[in-house]
C-alpha cells in the first residue's frame, strides 16, 4: 500500500457532471460507501479520484474544491496524508495481490488519524487477482462509516461481478471534440496535431497528450518512409524492420493499424475525406492503386494478431514480428 501520487489532483471539462453528482452527495450526506469510476483509459479517471479524495480530507472545502491550503491539503500534495491509501501494482501491467488487500482491510478498520474520512483509491482496479478481489469484498460487505473505496478502472468486465455490485459506477466517455479539442490544443506545444492526435487516440485527450511527444511523431515519419520504400521496392523488409526496432514496438502497431482502417477505408469509398490520416493521403493513394481489398484485410488480421502476441505473456521477439509484417507488406507489394 501507497499514500503517494504521482497525478496531481484534477477535474478535467469532459468530468464536470460525474464530479457535480460526486459534491452533490457529498453536501447532502448521500455518498456511498463505494465508488466504481469506470471508463477507458486516458480520460483522466485517476486525476478526479484524487480530487475526490482532497475534498473529502479537506478542513476547509469552499464551493465544492479543496482549499489547498488547509493541513489537509498540504499533506495530500505532499504524499504523507495518514488518511489516504493509493493502491497499485508494483509495475505496470502486474496483478493486485491479496497481500495488499489485506493490508488494506487492517488499515480500513483503523480509526482516521486526522478526525475526518479516510479514503482508498485502487488503481486500475481491474488488475485485482480473484483472491484479492474476494479479500476486497470484506471491505465493500462490511463498509466503515466515513471511509469511501474508489476503484478506479478500465475494464469493467475483468472485476468480479460481486465487487462491481457493492459500488455506485461512475462511467466516463471519450468526450465530444467540442470539449476536448480546445483543451488538448491548449495543452500541445504544436496546436495544429491536436485532431489528429484526437483520432489516434480515440478521442482520448490525455493518450493524445501523451502521444503528443517527439518520439511518436518520429517514430509515424519513420514507419510511413519505411513503408513507402518497400511499396516502391526501394527498401529490404529486414532492413526496414531492423530501422523500426529503435521504437516502440507496440506503437508502430499501432499506427499501422490505424493507417491500414484508412486504406480500408479509402478503398470502399474512394472518399478522400473519410480518411483520418490526411497528412498520408499521397501515400494512401499511391498503396491503394495496386492493393486489393480481400488482401488488405487478411493483413489487417495478421497484425492484429501480432499485437496479441506483443502484449501476452510469452515475451515475444519483437524484430521477429516487425520483421515478419514488413516481409508480409513487401508481398501485399508484390501481388
Amino acid at each position: 500500500m501507497s499514500t503517494l501520487s504521482e497525478t496531481e489532483p484534477e477535474i478535467y471539462p469532459w468530468q464536470a457532471q460525474q464530479y457535480a453528482q460526486v459534491v452533490s452527495q457529498i453536501e447532502t450526506d448521500r455518498l456511498p460507501h463505494a465508488l466504481l469510476l469506470a471508463g477507458q483509459s486516458g480520460l483522466g479517471k485517476r486525476g478526479f479520484a484524487l480530487t475526490v479524495a482532497a475534498l473529502l480530507l479537506c478542513r476547509t472545502p469552499a464551493g465544492g474544491l479543496p482549499c489547498n491550503q488547509c493541513a489537509g491539503c498540504r499533506l495530500l500534495k505532499a504524499g504523507t496524508h495518514p488518511d489516504l491509501v493509493v493502491i497499485e501494482p508494483e509495475k505496470p501491467g502486474a496483478a493486485i495481490r491479496i497481500d495488499e488487500i489485506r493490508e488494506l482491510i487492517v488499515w480500513v478498520a483503523q480509526t482516521s488519524q486526522q478526525g475526518g474520512y479516510k479514503v482508498v483509491i485502487v488503481h486500475p482496479s481491474d488488475r485485482i487477482n480473484i483472491n484479492a478481489g474476494n479479500a476486497l469484498l470484506k471491505c465493500l460487505e462490511e463498509p466503515r462509516p466515513n471511509t469511501l473505496l474508489i476503484l478506479v478502472c478500465d475494464r469493467v468486465s475483468a472485476l468480479l461481478a460481486t465487487v462491481r455490485s457493492r459500488c455506485q459506477r461512475l462511467n466516463f466517455s471519450p468526450p465530444s471534440r467540442v470539449v476536448s479539442l480546445p483543451w488538448l490544443a491548449d495543452n500541445l506545444t504544436d496546436r495544429s496535431t491536436a485532431e489528429l492526435l484526437l483520432d489516434f487516440s480515440q478521442d482520448r485527450p490525455l493518450l493524445a497528450v501523451e502521444f503528443a511527444g517527439a518520439e511518436f511523431l518520429a517514430q509515424r515519419k519513420a514507419l510511413a518512409e519505411g513503408l513507402k520504400r518497400i511499396w516502391q521496392g526501394d527498401g529490404v523488409a529486414t532492413e526496414v524492420a531492423a530501422e523500426l526496432m529503435s521504437y516502440d514496438a507496440l506503437e508502430l502497431l499501432d499506427i499501422f493499424s490505424f493507417w491500414l482502417h484508412d486504406l480500408l477505408r479509402l478503398l470502399m469509398t474512394k472518399d478522400e475525406k473519410s480518411i483520418k490520416n490526411k497528412d498520408m493521403i499521397d501515400l494512401f493513394n499511391l498503396i491503394c492503386m495496386r492493393l486489393e481489398r480481400r488482401n488488405l484485410i487478411d493483413f489487417m488480421d495478421r497484425v492484429a494478431e501480432e499485437r496479441t502476441a506483443l502484449i501476452g505473456p510469452n515475451n515475444p521477439n519483437k524484430l521477429l514480428i516487425v520483421e515478419n509484417l514488413m516481409i508480409q507488406w513487401s508481398g501485399l507489394a508484390r501481388h
